[in-house]
Parts: C-alpha cells; structure tokens; sequence
C-alpha cells in the first residue's frame, strides 16, 4: 500500500530497488491508480521475475465480494484471470477476504464453497489465507468464525492471515487470534490505527499495544510479516520505507 500515487508495477519496482526482498502486491493500489487491471497485472509480473525475492505475496481484489454469494461465478472468473497472468512467477500467498455476508450458518457455507473455487484456480505450491476483517457485522472479523471457515473448507493449503489494524477496530484482541488460530496463522498485516478506521499507519503512531504485539508474534511464529502501511507521496513512502526496514530489524531481533 505504499506509493499508492503510482501504478503497482511501479510501486513494486520502487520498493524492490529500495533492496527489500519480500513483496505483497495490494489491490489496493490498483484501486487507487485506476489502471487497466490484467495488463498491469502483466507488468507486475514482468517487475517481480527481474528480481531475487525471497517472497512474493498477492492481496486478491475485494471489491466484487460486496456482490455476496449470487455473484461469486463471475469473481472466481476475474480471479481466475488474475492467477493465470501471475503462475508465470512464483507466489507463496494469495491472501482473500470471504464473501461480504452477515456471520450465519448459511454464510459459513457459502464462503467455503467461494474458498474451494478459489483452490481450483490456484496452482498447488501457492497457498490461501483468509484474512480476518474490521466490520463485526459481516463473516470473518472473529477468530472463531475464521476457524469454522477454514476447518470446514478443509484444504490443505488454506490459512489464516491477521490484519492487526482490523482486529483492533473490532475490539478483538491478538491473544485470542493466536490461542484459536494457533498454527493456522501464517501471515501477518501489521499497521496501525485509532481504534476506529482503518487508517494504515505505521506502528506506533496509533494505539497499537506493542508489548500484546511481541507478545502475539512470539507465539505465532507466522511465516511473513507485511508492513500494510499506506502513503503516496514519493518522499512520503520512502520515508515510510526507511521507517518499515527499521521496524523489520526490531521484530527480527525480538522474535
């Protein structure tokens, strides 16, 4: 989500010479430039085999999932275009909200039938994560509706990725995150805010309780942490960067 002012191939290209060597492409980039979706996906793609990552994430768009369970057909067909343009790199996660529905029964099986389309389309060495939400009105914000998502799924390559700035804003604390999810959490969407809005700030700067957030990684162990830290100004996000590296040494030496 940094230099959201730029295309995402150039956003990932600037982050990439700036010698960090994990990546999660955000859709929200795409949303906030504008740009013709598969051929700049396509140029994406071309940026990330120049380069020797270590990982390469995909945050999957989002916006069609408001449609709910009668317009699933036509997403699964969107995204199916987005992986078939990204199987010519390696991606370990493609990381997924559920489908906007209120918590139900019925709702639980609609976002396991939405997640078993979705497996279909992605190659086998890429895996899913389910990525917990801020609005308590809708499936996935708890722990406990992810669980019963994930388990009832039962892919072997699904998961759970943590948005920290989610959980916040709906008042659910990190240690229930880890004391359901346990070893099902392998990503993490780290970022601050004011306990209300998603505001994608950097660590620190809101009311993120740090200690609780050692406290959590200690414990979870999750494979990637992605600083989801929003900015567009040029000299804003490579200050923003400069700050991320700092960060990443911290919980490196912590965790």
């Amino acid at each position: 989500m940094v230099y959201l002012s730029l295309p995402p191939s150039e956003a990932v290209e600037r982050v990439l010479l700036r010698g960090f060597k994990s990546v999660e492409l955000s859709y929200d980039n795409f949303l906030s430039s504008r740009v013709r979706e598969l051929a700049e996906l396509s140029k994406v793609a071309d940026t990330v085999s120049r380069y020797n990552l270590e990982s390469f994430s995909v945050h999957l768009p989002y916006d069609s999932l408001e449609l709910g369970v009668f317009r699933l057909t036509s997403f699964i067909s969107r995204l199916s275009k987005w992986v078939k343009v990204l199987d010519r790199v390696s991606v370990d996660f493609y990381v997924t909200h559920l489908p906007h529905l209120p918590p139900s029964r019925d709702s639980i099986d609609a976002a396991v039938r939405y997640l078993r389309k979705l497996a279909d389309i992605v190659s086998g060495s890429s895996q899913i994560l389910v990525e917990n939400i801020a609005s308590t009105g809708r499936l996935g914000a708890s722990p406990e509706e992810l669980l019963a998502v994930v388990r009832n799924a039962d892919i072997p390559r699904l998961g759970v990725c943590v948005d920290v700035g989610h959980a916040m804003i709906a008042r659910t604390s990190l240690l229930s995150f880890s004391s359901i999810l346990r070893e099902l959490i392998k990503s993490v969407h780290l970022h601050d805010n004011d306990g209300f809005s998603d505001k994608h700030l950097l660590p620190g700067v809101g009311v993120l309780d740090v200690d609780k957030l050692m406290e959590f990684l200690a414990v979870t162990k999750p494979i990637l942490v992605v600083a989801e830290v929003a900015c567009r100004g040029l000299s804003e996000c490579d200050s923003v960067l400069n700050s991320i590296a700092d960060i990443g040494l911290v919980l490196k030496r912590a965790t």
